[in-house]
């Protein structure tokens, strides 16, 4: 092998080095990239909750936000309950006149 062939052969194997070491690089950034990605889309998620639960926390105790089913069945039990007390204060008021 002359001079000329091995200084070919050394450019060949470092151009592949170089170009080796560039592909190595490029799929670790991409890896980082998505990866930054990911967690942006977390944060979004997270900041989108944190806003449900901030207006679910105001509306709800205010009764903006509507009533659990066993809510209204309960309220609806104490106002039969509260006409039934009623009813039986006028009967027993009017026994107590007579």
């Amino acid at each position: 092998m002359n001079e000329k062939s091995i200084l070919n052969l050394e450019l060949i194997g470092l151009v592949l080095g170089l170009t080796v070491q560039a592909g190595i690089a490029v799929w670790w950034a991409s890896g980082i990239q998505s990866k930054m990605y990911h967690l942006e889309h977390e944060i979004t998620k997270m900041d989108m909750n944190v806003d449900q639960n901030t207006e679910f926390r105001i509306l709800w105790p205010r009764g903006e936000m509507g009533a659990l089913p066993d809510d209204v069945k309960q309220d609806s039990a104490i106002e039969i309950l509260k006409s039934e007390v009623a009813r039986l204060r006028e009967r027993a008021e009017s026994k107590c006149k007579n």
